[in-house]
């Protein structure tokens, strides 16, 4: 769970203005990142984003035709990170069937 639905779980809901979506990257993967989101939307630099992937922080494309911005939240490495992915892999084995 990330960014507003996660804080709503803690505080008062609360509308944003945001896209958060949690990815699987890593540091090999950046440039095909960048290359995917080049042209119509900004995207920080590839020193920007690996720091943000050392960092275990989000960072963000904006959509330049509406500049509407989408947070991308790498998944952290960590004891639940395993049951994320399996979960993740049954939805997708239950839409490939």
């Amino acid at each position: 769970m990330a960014g507003s639905l996660a804080a709503n779980s803690y505080m008062a809901p609360r509308s944003t203005n945001d896209i958060d979506i949690v990815i699987k990257i890593s540091e090999n993967d950046i440039d095909k990142l960048i290359a995917a989101f080049e042209g119509d939307f900004y995207i920080n630099s590839r020193e920007t984003i690996q720091d943000s992937l050392r960092r275990h922080y989000p960072f963000n494309v904006i959509y330049l035709a509406t500049a509407a911005k989408v947070d991308l939240v790498p998944i952290k490495a960590d004891p639940l990170r395993s049951e994320l992915e399996a979960i993740i892999n049954d939805i997708r084995g239950r839409h490939t069937a």
